[in-house]
């Protein structure tokens, strides 16, 4: 298998990452149609 060199992603693989869950803090927010929430149950 070959590495894949993608030098613009490195700002991404180098910033902190957040805490907890991406669908919790999603659905924290009222923002549906921006974070594609299509439904809430």
């Amino acid at each position: 298998m070959e590495r894949l060199w993608a030098p613009w992603r490195i700002k991404y693989i180098k910033m902190e990452k957040p805490k907890g869950c991406i669908f919790c803090e999603k659905v924290k927010e009222e923002r549906d149609e921006e974070n594609l929430i299509l439904y809430r149950g």
